[in-house]
């Protein structure tokens, strides 16, 4: 059965390269931090509103270590702004009880960008402490 995440949970996107960020003029996510991997249909992030903030930077580290890299910082965002989007937040808890991925994709890399630029610009940046 799909479980979609409703839209007013707040959902965080894990961010473990410096090209995902900014730092300059108080912080940003880049567009890239929710762009789909190359010839993927979904985006991944974790489920937050239960967690303590020790719990949110701890989950990412497991996802980290998982692929072996090094968590960095993260993207937290309304499930409500992907909506927006026409895309959709549905649980994938195959590995994780907190995880989701953004689907509903378009196929055109122009709207992808545009989609993905107005979820960046919509994410608050929580630096790794």
């Amino acid at each position: 059965m799909i479980r979609k995440v409703p839209s007013s949970e707040t959902i965080a996107r894990y961010i473990f390269s410096e090209r995902h960020y900014s730092t300059s003029g108080g912080g940003r996510v880049k567009y890239a931090a929710f762009m789909p991997p190359k010839g993927e249909t979904e985006v991944s992030v974790f489920r937050i509103d239960t967690l303590t903030l020790q719990e949110i930077w701890e989950t990412g580290e497991m996802v980290g270590a998982v692929s072996e890299r090094k968590l960095q910082a993260r993207g937290d965002l309304l499930v409500d702004h992907v909506l927006r989007e026409d895309l959709e937040v549905i649980e994938e808890t195959s590995n994780h009880p907190l995880h989701a991925n953004i689907e509903g994709w378009p196929s055109d890399d122009l709207k992808i960008r545009r989609i993905a630029r107005n979820l960046a610009d919509n994410a608050t940046l929580f630096l790794k402490p």
